[in-house]
């Protein structure tokens, strides 16, 4: 509580005080407005994030277990074995219920075909809908970084490399996945929140709400 209130009185101070660029205000607004998203997660039990490659899905489905004691299960690793073998999918589909009908979790990743069996189960949906250039530029950032190397929550012995395949589906994300992310949050769920995140700074700002 605390800290919320530093944050909220350094927002404040800079938006009307040391900047009066609107940007300031619209960071001060993003941070009010995500008062009761933060109330509503520390209640959340079932937490399902998606979002285009390269938009922080790993980083902040850590957190929010981290943050609110949730186990974390990376779709990523259902779909991969070591040294970048594909999973049957009867495997995945094994590994994908354990985690779903699990009564505590954070689930992050894509793959269309399980957001159906997310979706029953979720008590929040957080969606990272960042801009394509961005994405990309922290995938590229990505890939020199861990380059030959394992990322940190990737199966064992699954090295950095570059998949120009990967790139491309990056680079349509918001004209294939997204849309069928749109799909899913704007059809009617009971019980359901819904945390749209559109901006590098709206991330920044729900983060620092946990």
């Amino acid at each position: 509580m605390l800290r919320r209130r530093s944050l909220l009185i350094k927002r404040l101070n800079r938006a009307f005080f040391e900047s009066t660029s609107l940007n300031a205000v619209l960071e001060l607004f993003v941070f009010l407005s995500s008062e009761n998203t933060m109330v509503l997660m520390q209640n959340t039990k079932r937490i399902m994030v998606i979002g285009g490659p390269g938009s922080g899905k790993t980083t902040l489905a850590t957190q929010l277990g981290k943050q609110l004691n949730l186990p974390v299960y990376f779709m990523d690793n259902m779909f991969w074995k070591p040294h970048w073998v594909q999973r049957s999918n009867m495997d995945m589909q094994a590994m994908l219920r354990h985690a779903v009908e699990s009564d505590r979790w954070v689930i992050e990743g894509n793959n269309s075909s399980s957001f159906p069996d997310r979706v029953s189960r979720a008590d929040a949906i957080v969606f990272l809908d960042l801009s394509t250039g961005l994405r990309l530029w922290r995938i590229i950032c990505r890939t020199i970084q861990y380059w030959g190397k394992t990322r940190p929550a990737f199966t064992e012995n699954c090295p950095e490399r570059f998949d120009l395949n990967f790139l491309k589906y990056a680079l349509i994300y918001r004209i294939s996945g997204r849309l069928k992310a749109l799909t899913i949050l704007e059809s009617p769920i009971p019980d359901t929140q819904i945390i749209h995140l559109k901006t590098k700074q709206s991330v920044k700002s729900f983060m620092q709400s946990l």
